[in-house]
């Protein structure tokens, strides 16, 4: 899948090791977000991410309701990679059909629970 990104900032964070460690807690995180950044530009298309562990792929609600995010670690951690389908197809009702959606822009890297 083709990864963007949606600020300068996030583009540094995913591929700026020194400024990676600004912003998650430890090494282990910063690990993990390499590969799954990695893992997602594996994919071929959103539909494809696991929505079960370690990735688990979801739709987000309320203020972020355009957004899905992958987990960086399993839960209980909290830290998230969220981001926005590009150039997808909708259905007759608006939705996304997610087996169209061959492009991502990453647009935070957060843990928006304890935010």
């Amino acid at each position: 899948m083709k990864l963007c990104f949606g600020s300068n900032q996030i583009r540094r964070i995913c591929n700026y090791p020194a400024v990676t460690r600004r912003k998650l807690p430890t090494q282990k995180h910063i690990d993990k977000l390499y590969q799954r950044l990695q893992e997602l530009a594996n994919f071929q298309r959103l539909s494809d991410i696991p929505t079960t562990p370690p990735l688990r792929r979801h739709k987000l609600k309320g203020k972020r309701k355009e957004m899905w995010a992958v987990d960086i670690i399993s839960k209980p951690d909290g830290w998230r990679i969220c981001f926005v389908p590009v150039d997808y197809e909708c259905a007759q009702d608006g939705s996304i059909i997610i087996e169209s959606v061959v492009s991502i822009c990453i647009v935070d890297i957060e843990d928006y629970h304890n935010g």
